[in-house]
């Protein structure tokens, strides 16, 4: 009886390249839910018509879940990644500059599109570039991460509130992906899983499986 050893999770520039795209799009999430009632408050609207831009964010995600892994299948990871990322900050600079609720709600689906792009190509590169075995570890890593970073969104919320406004803390979104681009813009999307070393079988010598049972001394 042989104890496996635990699979090793090896971080490398592409693992922090995926980890970093989802602390900024967890970011975005722990910001976006809190903004909500404070949009609704300068726009003057009911919590009902506040509330629609949440459903907005959510319908989008479904029409993302709808298509499955055709976008990255059809552009690849990448560019399929980095869409995501225009999306979410185009429909973050229009969410922070509507002055209507026709504006405000458009960019909110638009948020969703980018953002649940963005997090379904991130979560399946992952999955895929560290395989079955240390797959889940880097998922759970970067949830992780992107839950910490999130938690600071609605705490400068909070902070900007009370002086230059929470859509500056908002706009945080556009200048974290931006500057991803900007200093790992090369780095490559994995498109593929790793191949899976097969385990060397050495066979058996072969063995004498016939059994004498006469015992009569005079055959």
């Amino acid at each position: 009886m042989t104890n496996s050893a635990p699979p090793t999770l090896t971080r490398d520039r592409s693992t922090w390249f995926l980890y970093l795209h989802m602390a900024a799009f967890g970011y975005f999430l722990y910001s976006f839910g809190p903004s909500v009632a404070l949009l609704g408050d300068d726009l003057r609207i009911g919590n009902a018509v506040a509330g629609l831009h949440s459903t907005a964010y959510a319908g989008a995600g479904i029409l993302i879940a709808l298509l499955g892994d055709r976008p990255m299948r059809r552009f690849g990871r990448g560019p399929t990644l980095w869409a995501g990322c225009g999306l979410l900050n185009a429909g973050v600079l229009a969410y922070c500059l509507a002055g209507t609720p026709a504006v405000s709600l458009a960019a909110a689906l638009l948020c969703g599109f980018g953002a649940f792009l963005v997090v379904n190509v991130a979560g399946t590169a992952l999955a895929d570039h560290h395989g079955s075995a240390a797959g889940p570890s880097a998922l759970s890593e970067a949830n992780g991460l992107a839950a910490g970073v999130g938690m600071v969104a609605p705490l400068l919320i909070g902070v900007l509130d009370s002086g230059p406004g929470w859509r500056w803390a908002m706009a945080v979104v556009p200048v974290l992906f931006g500057t991803l681009a900007l200093t790992l813009g090369r780095t490559k999307v994995p498109d593929t899983a790793p191949a899976t070393p097969h385990p060397q079988t050495h066979p058996k010598p072969p063995t004498n499986a016939t059994v004498t049972t006469d015992t009569n001394p005079l055959t």
